[in-house]
């Protein structure tokens, strides 16, 4: 296949910042994520590679009913946990890696060159900062069954650091991902206890039913509060 001169160098850019991601031991970033009704999510996100082993914390706050709302995920190498009131549950078995988007921000930028997206790119200085801006676009999902991918994704990057700036994703799924990145560090010193579970009870949730039901108990919770 012959890839055009702005897809080359955009595959190129791409492969650049996929391996600077994966080869950070830790990894923090400070973002937004713009939901329906351009309603905003303010995330704190913390990864730690301890030789493969991958520790996640996720804290996403936002305003619900009038309150601010704080919801808390672990994964650790038992799973991944969201933290309740009264205890911790274990969610692995409710939600996969294209699902859990908090968790997974990066699920589908990691695979986009796997698959044969038709890729533009143009730079752009945003607030002082030149970026690269690539759009990538697919025609068809690779299969039924497969993970959710983007069918159409918008990544900006940074000219000088390489870093990434925003990600914007489009799902086969209708899934729309819009989170803008406002730091962004690696291989910074992580405080260990991030990772590590509350001591509470443990329970394991086998179905989107038993999930839902413990967290309409928490809001329920919360609101009485």
């Amino acid at each position: 296949m012959i890839i055009a001169k702005a897809d080359s160098k955009a595959k190129l850019v791409l492969e650049k910042l996929i391996q600077t991601l994966n080869d950070a031991q830790t990894l923090y970033y400070d973002g937004r994520k713009i939901g329906p009704k351009s309603s905003v999510t303010l995330q704190k996100y913390y990864l730690k590679n301890d030789n493969g082993i991958i520790r996640i914390r996720v804290e996403s706050s936002a305003t619900v009913s009038g309150m601010n709302i704080t919801t808390t995920f672990i994964k650790n190498e038992n799973g991944i946990w969201e933290v309740l009131a009264d205890q911790v549950c274990e969610v692995s078995k409710v939600f996969t890696s294209d699902q859990l988007l908090g968790v997974f921000p990066f699920f589908r930028l990691f695979s986009c060159l796997q698959h044969p997206y038709v890729l533009d790119l143009s730079e752009e200085n945003l607030g002082g900062t030149e970026c690269f801006i690539i759009n990538g676009k697919l025609s068809n999902a690779p299969s039924a069954n497969a993970p959710d991918i983007a069918k159409e994704f918008t990544y900006t990057i940074g000219k000088m650091d390489g870093l990434l700036d925003s990600i914007h994703e489009m799902t086969f799924g209708k899934r729309l991902i819009d989170l803008e990145l406002e730091k962004l560090e690696l291989n910074q010193v992580l405080n260990p206890a991030l990772f590590e579970l509350p001591d509470k009870p443990k329970i394991i949730a086998s179905s989107l039913d038993q999930y839902l039901d413990l967290r309409n108990q928490e809001m329920a919770k919360r609101l009485r509060e």
